[in-house]
């Protein structure tokens, strides 16, 4: 293992679709800084930071504190034009939120209660679940993209 690395795996014996995905093994770079953020209920938020420090800042994140780390592949695309925060769950700034397919049985729309945030705008890829940023990560940058005019 690589020392300025953080490793990551999964279960073997997994099926279906996401199995490939998950049963990869990838190594997350060491965060080039980390903030430790109090919120209103005493809970600590760690704010980590990765990509390209003069680059345009991302703030990835899915509202659920489920950790960030297992979105790698999708976040890891975008290392070399961004400065990349990870785990925040609100922001005061326009946002993107691209979700899965509304319409198929296993999907559904974000739970998480984004009144506060200014400026959201919701996108979906269509024949996509809530694992979408692991089975199409190329597609969920090119959304982000098209949102920022990056493309």
């Amino acid at each position: 293992m690589n020392e300025n690395c953080i490793s990551g795996t999964w279960p073997s014996g997994r099926t279906g679709s996401l199995a490939k995905a998950l049963d990869t093994v990838w190594e997350i770079p060491k965060p080039l800084a980390i903030i430790e953020i109090p919120v209103d209920d005493g809970t600590i938020i760690i704010l980590r930071r990765h990509g390209n420090p003069s680059g345009p800042r991302l703030v990835p994140c899915h509202g659920s504190g489920l950790a960030i780390d297992l979105y790698y592949p999708f976040w890891s695309l975008l290392t070399a034009d961004f400065a990349l925060s990870v785990d925040l769950p609100t922001l005061q700034c326009p946002a993107k939120i691209v979700g899965s397919d509304p319409v198929l049985s296993l999907s559904h729309l974000p739970r998480f209660d984004f009144s506060e945030v200014a400026n959201v705008s919701y996108d979906f890829l269509a024949e996509t679940t809530h694992f979408l940023q692991l089975k199409k990560p190329k597609e969920c940058v090119v959304a982000m993209r098209d949102f920022l005019s990056f493309a």
